[in-house]
Parts: structure tokens; C-alpha cells; sequence
């Protein structure tokens, strides 16, 4: 997944979790992009961590 598939998959979580909150659900516990290959997982400025499948295990 490339970077501007990453940004377009966060925001639509974004989106998702605004408007759960909008419509008085409960908020999810974490936000999370799956990628394929990549040295460790980060948290981006809008909350969304960045997950590779490599640091999930062998």
C-alpha cells in the first residue's frame, strides 16, 4: 500500500469514527491501517496507528 493509499484509508477511518461519535455510539479503541512490509508500526498526527503485517509476528 502505497503512501496516498495510506492517507485515504485513514481518513475514511477518520470519517467513520466521527460520525459514530456524531450519532452518540461508542468511539473505537484504535484506528488502524494494515500494510504489507514495513520496519515498525506508527501513530500519525490524526490518531491512526500504521500497522505493517511484519511486526504482527514470524
Amino acid at each position: 500500500m502505497g503512501a496516498g493509499q495510506v492517507d485515504k484509508a485513514a481518513s475514511s477511518l477518520v470519517r467513520l469514527r466521527d460520525k459514530l461519535a456524531a450519532g452518540g455510539e461508542r468511539e473505537p479503541a484504535f484506528l488502524a491501517v494494515l500494510v504489507g512490509v514495513g520496519e515498525f508500526a506508527r501513530v500519525r498526527d490524526d490518531a491512526v496507528t500504521v500497522l505493517p503485517c511484519d511486526v504482527l509476528g514470524p
